[in-house]
C-alpha cells in the first residue's frame, strides 16, 4: 500500500477508527492521534522499501525509522528471544536512556529469514523533524552548542551508565559515537552494542573518546576536562564511582550559575465510579504554588478500599512531609546527593513502617491490609530527586518529547526485567497490572523503593499521577495537547491540571484520580560562568574541586609605618587568633568535626559505587551540620584501624561480636529501615589473628552496623592488600 494511503488509527482501544494521515484528532472520538516512531535493528532493512507499508501497519519512514499506524494494537512478538536481545530486557529499568524492545517486523517476501526488531524511545511531538533519519541528534553534533552544565551532565550520565552496561556486556555502546544521541539534556542510546568477550572495553577508553570533544567544549570547562581525560585515559581513575564523584562536584559548581523557579499544582478527585477517594497529594488539592525556589510534590494512591486506603495515603504524606521539611525550609542541612538520596530512601521506609505497624495493630491480614503507592519529586539545587513505589508514575515533558521516568512495580515490568518476555507482550497477560510492592504491605526489610536523580538544565514539566490518569495510555495520548501548552505559554499550570482531570474522568473515570504538575523554568545568572580546574589529587576531587578565582591585585605601595599599630590592626589580629583557637579546639574536642576535616583532606576516601540511574536538584552549595557517613555499597572493601563491634542482626536484639583492628571488611548487603540504613559486613581477619593465610576468611564472622556509625575508623585498601583467599571467597 502506498504510504500516502496508509491511515492513522485512533490510539483509543475502544475506538481504533482509521483517519487520514494529516488529521490531528480522531474524526470519530476526538482523541489526539498518536505518532509512535520506532527504530529498527537487525539485518535486511534494505528489503523493506522506503515510504511503503509493512504488514498494513508500519510505515517505513526513512533509514531505520518506522511509524506504527496502529498503536492501540499489540505488536508482533517473537516466540523465542535471542540472547543478543536479553540486555535490552535486563536494562529495562534504565529507560529513558536505554530503548525498550517493542516488537518484531513481519518478514519481507524478499528476505523471509530476516529478523528485524523494533525499539521504542519515548513519544515525540508531531511537529518534530527527524534529521538524517535519526530519532535524536547525536551527542557529537549537539556538543558544541551545549551549555557547560549540559556538557558535564552528558558525561555524568555516561559515567553512571558504565557499570550497568558493562555488567550486561554492552558497555561498548558508550564508546560508539553514532549510538550516543541526546534529547536535550538526556542521553539516549540509539541501540545497544555487544562487547567483544575476548577484549571487553575498559573505563579508560572513555577518556580517549572524550578527549576528541575538548576543542568544542565550553571554554570554562577545558582546564577541568583536559586533565580529567588524561587521568581517565591513563587508568588513574580506576572506577566509574571516582569519575562520577568528580563530575558531581563540577555539576554542583556549574549549577549555581543557573536559577530555577517552580510552579506546582496538585489535585485529586473521586472519579465517576468510586464512592470515596483513597488518593492523597501534596500540595493540597487545588492549591497553586507559584515561583517557588524549591519543589516538593507527592502523589499517593491508596489501597485497601473504604477500610483504610485513604488512611494509608494520608499517613504516608504526613510522614514524608515531616521528614523532608528541613530539606525544604533549610537547604543548608543537606550534604551531598548521596545523603539526600539515602534520606529519601530511609523516609520512604519510615512511611512504610508507619502504615505496616498500623495494619499490625489493627490485626489486618493479607488482602485487608491497607497500603499505598508513592511517587515523589524533590528539587534541590540543580537536581530533581524522584522516589517511587508501586504503579503511580512520573513523566518528563520537554518541547520535543514525553518520557516516562518510572517503572511500574508490577508483574509486567518484573517479567520484562527478568528477561522472560517483551514488555508489550507482558502487558497482554491477565495479571500484568498486579503490584509486586506498595507501602504498608510488609515491613521495610522487604521494601525496595526506587530513588533516582536527574539534572534540570532546561524548561520542562514533570507530571506525577496515579493510574486513574495513566491507565489506557491517556498520558501518551494527551501530553502534547494538554501539557506541552504549559511550556509554550498557552496554558497556566492550573488550567492544564484541571483539563487533565477532566480528561481522566471522561476517558477513564473507573478509579480515583490524582494529578500533580511541576513546571520548572531555568534561567542564567548575569555573571560569567565559573571556570573549573581539575584537582591536584583526583581521588580527593569531591572536596577539592573549586572554581578558579581571579588573581589578587598586586598590593599598592604604602607609606612607611611608624612604631605604633592602629587599633583596627589589633582588632584584626585578635579576630584571627580567636578563629584559629576555636578551630583547634573544635578539631580536638568534637570527633564529628575532626572526621569531616579528615574527609576533606582525603584521608578516608572510599571507592564510591554508582547509584541507580535514572532514572536520581539544583544545589545551593549543600552542607550538612553533621558529617555524612562513608558511602558504602555492596562489593566495597574496608580496612579498620581500630577494633569494632558488629551486631548480629539489624534489630540490635542479639549480641555483638568484637572484630580486631586491621581486619578487612567486605560489604555484602545493604538494608534500609525506618531507623536508618544498615550494612552487613563479612570479615577477613588480620594475619596475626588467623591460623594461616588460607584461613583469613571465616564465613561465620559477619555482622551489621548502621551506616552512620561508619566514619573515620576505616579506609579503602588497595587491591594488592586483599588476600587472595578473601577475594576468591567474597568478591
Amino acid at each position: 500500500m502506498p504510504a500516502s494511503n496508509l491511515p492513522l488509527h485512533c490510539p483509543d482501544r475502544d475506538c481504533q477508527a482509521a483517519n487520514p494521515s494529516d488529521r490531528r484528532f480522531c474524526q470519530q472520538c476526538n482523541t489526539p492521534l498518536m505518532r509512535r516512531y520506532l527504530w529498527a535493528i537487525g539485518e535486511g532493512i534494505e528489503h523493506y522499501p522506503r515510504d511503503a507499508a509493512v504488514a498494513d501497519r508500519y510505515l517505513h519512514w526513512r533509514s531505520r525509522l518506522f511509524l506504527d499506524t496502529k498503536p492501540a494494537q499489540p505488536p508482533q512478538f517473537p516466540k523465542d528471544i535471542p540472547t543478543r536481545l536479553v540486555p535490552y530486557l535486563r536494562l529495562f529499568y534504565l529507560r529513558p536512556h536505554v530503548p525498550q524492545l517493542y516488537g518484531q517486523l513481519p518478514p519481507s517476501p524478499e528476505a523471509p529469514t530476516a529478523r528485524i526488531w523494533l525499539l521504542e524511545c519515548g513519544l515525540f511531538s508531531r511537529d518534530r523533524r527527524f534529521l538524517d533519519g535519526s530519532l535524536w541528534p547525536t551527542l557529537v553534533s549537539a556538543w558544541p552548542e551545549a551549555s557547560p552544565l549540559r556538557q558535564l551532565n552528558w558525561l555524568w550520565q555516561m559515567a553512571r551508565l558504565w557499570p550497568d552496561l558493562a555488567k550486561h556486556g554492552v558497555a561498548s555502546t558508550l564508546l560508539t559515537p553514532e549510538f550516543l544521541q541526546v534529547d536535550q539534556g538526556t542521553l539516549q542510546l540509539r541501540e545497544l552494542r555487544l562487547d567483544d568477550p575476548e577484549s571487553p572495553p575498559e573505563l579508560a577508553q572513555l577518556g580517549t573518546l572524550w578527549s576528541a570533544w575538548l576543542m568544542a567544549s565550553a571554554p570554562n570547562l577545558r582546564n577541568f576536562l583536559k586533565p580529567l581525560c588524561q587521568e581517565l585515559s591513563a587508568g588513574r581513575l580506576e572506577t566509574s564511582q571516582d569519575l562520577v564523584a568528580l563530575l558531581d562536584r563540577a555539576l554542583a559548581i556549574c549549577g549555581r550559575h543557573q536559577t530555577r523557579q517552580y510552579d506546582i499544582m496538585a489535585c485529586t478527585d473521586t472519579g465517576r465510579v468510586r464512592q470515596h477517594n483513597e488518593d492523597a497529594c501534596y500540595p493540597d488539592s487545588g492549591q497553586v504554588i507559584a515561583k517557588a525556589s524549591q519543589a516538593l510534590t507527592i502523589v499517593c494512591d491508596g489501597i485497601g478500599g473504604h477500610e483504610g486506603g485513604e488512611i494509608a495515603s494520608q499517613l504516608a504524606i504526613t510522614t514524608l512531609r515531616e521528614g523532608l521539611q528541613p530539606l525544604v525550609t533549610e537547604p543548608q542541612v543537606a550534604t551531598d546527593s548521596r545523603a539526600i538520596s539515602e534520606r529519601l530512601e530511609v523516609l520512604t521506609c519510615k512511611a512504610n513502617d508507619a502504615i505496616s505497624d498500623r495494619n499490625d495493630s489493627e490485626q489486618r491480614r493479607e488482602r485487608r491490609r491497607m497500603g499505598t503507592t508513592l511517587v515523589m519529586a524533590l528539587s534541590y539545587a540543580h537536581e530533581l530527586y524522584l522516589a517511587h513505589v508501586g504503579d503511580s508514575r512520573i513523566y518528563a515533558i520537554s518541547t520535543d518529547s514525553c518520557q516516562q521516568l518510572t517503572l511500574d512495580d508490577d508483574m509486567a515490568s518484573r517479567s520484562a526485567r527478568l528477561g522472560y518476555v517483551f514488555y508489550r507482550d507482558a502487558l497482554t497477560h491477565p495479571s500484568a497490572g498486579a503490584l509486586v510492592q506498595a507501602l504498608g504491605m510488609a515491613n521495610s526489610s522487604r521494601l525496595r523503593p526506587t530513588v533516582t536523580r536527574l539534572t534540570v538544565d532546561r524548561d520542562c514539566v514533570f507530571l506525577l499521577c496515579s493510574d486513574g490518569l495513566s491507565d489506557r495510555d491517556r498520558v501518551e495520548q494527551y501530553w502534547e495537547t494538554e501539557i506541552l501548552p504549559v511550556l509554550q505559554g498557552i496554558y497556566d499550570i492550573r488550567t492544564a491540571t484541571e483539563r487533565l482531570l477532566q480528561i481522566a474522568n471522561q476517558k477513564n473515570g473507573h478509579d480515583n484520580i490524582t494529578i500533580a504538575l511541576v513546571h520548572c523554568r531555568v534561567g542564567d545568572r548575569p555573571q560569567p560562568p565559573p571556570k573549573l580546574v581539575f584537582p591536584k589529587q583526583a581521588m580527593a576531587a569531591a572536596s577539592e574541586l573549586e572554581p578558579t578565582q581571579p588573581p589578587a591585585p598586586a598590593p599598592s605601595p604604602e607609606p612607611a609605618a611608624d612604631d605604633t599599630w592602629p587599633g583596627w590592626q589589633f582588632a584584626l589580629l585578635a579576630l584571627v587568633g580567636l578563629a584559629v583557637g576555636l578551630s583547634v579546639l573544635s578539631y580536638f574536642s568534637f570527633p564529628e568535626v575532626r572526621a569531616q576535616i579528615e574527609r576533606w583532606r582525603g584521608t578516608t576516601s572510599v571507592h564510591r559505587p554508582p547509584e541507580p540511574l535514572a532514572p536520581t536538584a539544583p544545589r545551593a552549595e549543600p552542607t550538612l551540620a553533621v558529617p555524612s557517613p562513608l558511602p558504602l555499597q555492596v562489593g566495597d572493601w574496608l580496612t579498620i584501624r581500630e577494633a569494632i563491634a558488629l551486631h548480629a542482626d539489624p534489630a540490635l536484639t542479639a549480641s555483638t561480636r568484637q572484630i580486631p583492628a586491621n581486619s578487612l571488611l567486605y560489604v555484602s548487603q545493604r538494608q534500609a529501615a525506618a531507623q536508618g540504613t544498615w550494612i552487613r559486613f563479612q570479615v577477613c581477619l588480620p594475619a596475626d589473628a588467623a591460623a594461616s593465610p588460607a584461613a583469613t576468611y571465616d564465613p561465620v564472622i559477619a555482622g551489621w552496623l548502621q551506616a552512620g556509625e561508619i566514619t573515620n575508623w576505616a579506609t579503602a585498601p588497595a587491591t594488592a592488600e586483599i588476600p587472595a583467599a578473601c577475594r576468591e571467597a567474597l568478591s
